[in-house]
């Protein structure tokens, strides 16, 4: 049986690695739901606050057989209606899954280890109670129980893989976040400032692999809940000494510090066959490299 796949947030930071990867593997017949243009394969726009979505997509969606749900966005921290984030994504969802097709046999969604809270030490496992501490983690909470509801909703040949990624990092990330943020600090000749719990601890997972995780799970339909991480977490002290040397250190390793198995993807590694391939020290190390190659540049015209 053919193949057609949906991505929705394709021209995301995980999303265009995605794109990629699945179509590197032969999976070519593939169209993309998102707000920006996408070059790397068919797309179309969409506005998922409309109830008759349907309408809108029929056309583009009619013979889909399977759906990579990449497209929830963190609120930005401070604005007022943060906390209709939840709601506002949790209706955009609930539009998405009824106007997809019967057709339609699996779904992947990529959801986050924001649901666990902050305790993501001793190598916290798919079984650990969810006790999110943050809008953004309550939103991917509350998506996950919708899948599963629908995933019971009657379809028996239905599959639902969710996905709790871990801190991606990698080429193209322009967010905020801690790591991107030490990174662009030590390439412009600043040392990283550290804010709140600086020996809290963080499995950074490169978006490499999180694509690689996204595609296992597309390939083999696979069902269930599955952690998918790096396997070694380090402290946010830690990671400023890394980014650090990533450029200015010439040595390919040194000691990394201690690190702990803080998110456990025992689960996927074993059903899926998951094995990421690049550690921290490589990717920042690579990122590295990239961003000075890339100042070197006339009038800095290099894209990621």
């Amino acid at each position: 049986m053919s193949r057609k796949i949906l991505v929705c947030g394709a021209s995301g930071f995980l999303g265009r690695h995605v794109v990629r990867t699945i179509k590197a593997i032969g999976l070519t017949d593939v169209v993309c739901l998102q707000r920006t243009p996408f070059l790397e394969a068919p797309s179309f726009s969409a506005d998922l606050s409309e109830t008759h979505l349907s309408k809108q997509i029929a056309s583009h969606v009619s013979d889909v057989t399977d759906v990579i749900h990449l497209a929830t966005s963190p609120p930005k921290s401070g604005r007022l209606d943060e906390s209709l984030f939840v709601a506002d994504t949790c209706g955009q969802l609930a539009n998405l899954l009824a106007a997809l097709p019967l057709s339609v046999r699996h779904l992947t969604f990529a959801s986050s280890v924001d649901v666990y809270g902050e305790s993501l030490v001793n190598g916290v496992t798919e079984d650990a109670s969810p006790r999110p501490l943050s809008y953004y983690g309550t939103a991917k909470l509350a998506h996950e129980n919708m899948l599963r509801v629908w995933r019971r909703s009657g379809r028996d040949t239905l599959n639902v893989a969710i996905l709790r990624l871990t801190h991606l990092y990698g080429p193209g990330d322009t967010t905020q976040k801690v790591l991107p943020t030490f990174m662009r600090a030590v390439a412009s000749g600043n040392t990283p400032t550290l804010h709140g719990n600086a020996q809290s601890w963080r499995d950074f997972l490169h978006v490499y692999d999180a694509a690689d995780g996204v595609a296992l799970a597309l390939v083999d339909r696979l069902d269930g809940t599955f952690n998918v991480s790096s396997g070694s977490s380090t402290t946010i002290t830690q990671l400023a000494a890394l980014c650090w040397n990533a450029f200015h250190s010439r040595e390919e390793g040194g000691p990394l510090g201690d690190t702990q198995v803080g998110v456990s993807s025992a689960r996927f590694c074993e059903t899926a066959g998951f094995r990421p391939k690049i550690d921290l020290q490589r990717g920042l190390r690579e990122l590295a490299s990239a961003m000075i190659d890339r100042a070197a540049m006339p009038n800095n015209s290099a894209t990621e």
